[in-house]
């Protein structure tokens, strides 16, 4: 997956001098699987399989454990993007 399908999410958390929440924070509020899948395959540039390798899952669980962190950032950068 490369970075540019989700730059939108993470540029949404980049921090900013008026931004109360930033990525890490962002990412933070995912539980600790997914947040270092998000970081392995999003900023650090791993696949999924080296991802997933390292969080001590497979390819396939990896990827939708990815999948489902961020959709959890969009819906977080909706409610703020609203709010």
């Amino acid at each position: 997956m490369p970075l540019d399908d989700d730059v939108e999410i993470l540029a949404a958390y980049a921090p900013d001098p008026g931004s109360t929440l930033d990525l890490g924070r962002a990412l933070d509020t995912l539980p600790e699987r997914q947040r270092d899948l998000v970081r392995g395959v999003k900023i650090d540039g791993l696949s999924l399989a080296e991802a997933g390798a390292r969080a001590g899952v497979s390819e396939g669980a990896a990827k939708v454990a990815l999948h489902r962190a961020l959709k959890s950032l969009r819906e977080r950068m909706r409610g703020r993007a609203d709010g």
